[in-house]
């Protein structure tokens, strides 16, 4: 007998505009961040710019081939922001040292922001002040 793996039917990737909403839910895995880079991707050349969305009040772990992976994508792609609500402290702590270490790991990063939330209506807020804001020159 063999188990379905579920894990990206769990997740929601839902593409606003310019925004990539994810709803994470459990560990996220390899494909998990491929789904999600590729929604990205078509996002970025869409729009010109795209904005991470992140519900983490589900999330689990990240797995280390899916951060690893995560992490050579996006030395390539030069997502505007990321803004990320819900989560324990464990979560919000793991993705702002991703964020992180994305921003410190490419040149294309030198405008990327990340900020957390306690509601998405406040996360929502926030990327529209970036939007208003004039693009560096």
């Amino acid at each position: 007998m063999t188990q379905k793996d579920d894990t990206a039917e769990r997740n929601v990737v839902r593409v606003e505009g310019d925004i990539v909403f994810v709803r994470r839910v459990g560990e996220t895995q390899l494909r998990d961040v491929q789904r999600m880079c590729k929604a990205m991707e078509d996002t970025l050349a869409a729009h010109g710019r795209g904005f991470w969305l992140f519900d983490l009040k589900d999330a689990g772990g990240f797995g280390a081939e899916a951060r690893k992976w995560a992490g050579e994508w996006e030395k390539q792609h030069a997502v505007t922001a990321l803004a990320a609500f819900g989560g324990n402290l464990e979560i919000r702590s793991l993705t702002r040292l991703i964020a992180t270490a994305v921003k410190a790991s490419s040149s294309l990063r030198s405008e990327f922001v990340a900020e957390f939330f306690n509601t998405e209506a406040e996360a929502r807020a926030w990327i529209d002040a970036l939007r208003a804001r004039p693009p560096a020159p």
